[in-house]
């Protein structure tokens, strides 16, 4: 799905932010190695990727306030993201943030929502 979603965000089909903090926990995901086994991912395609996402999309600061939102702590620092990116949706497909709903006016939704009416073309 990330795939997906990254490359209708770069085609402008969808407005997408990140933040360095993001990026790092993408980095450390990707070093998993039952995420290297199934999607055959080295530490250079890894790398790679990373830098792409920053050439990609809009870096910014996330919020220092939100903390303590999600029953994960570590996905606070996307919600973080979205406050600070002036989100007005977040698309995911994890649980903890879905659970969520909405958070500071920012609708909380699976992928489906992509395929819906927020869908616009760039």
């Amino acid at each position: 799905m990330a795939g997906v979603l990254l490359d209708a965000a770069k085609q402008q089909l969808y407005p997408c932010s990140l933040c360095e903090d993001i990026i790092v926990e993408v980095a450390r995901a990707l070093a998993y190695p039952h995420i290297q086994e199934r999607y055959r991912y080295s530490p250079d395609d890894s790398r790679e990727f990373c830098e792409a996402l920053r050439a990609s999309f809009p870096l910014v600061s996330p919020s220092p306030t939100v903390v303590n939102i999600s029953r994960d702590p570590g996905d606070d620092v996307i919600l973080a993201c979205a406050v600070a990116a002036a989100a007005t949706h977040l698309v995911t497909r994890d649980k903890d943030l879905l659970v969520i709903g909405t958070y500071e006016g920012i609708t909380i939704a699976p992928k489906q929502l992509l395929e819906g009416p927020y869908r616009h073309h760039g």
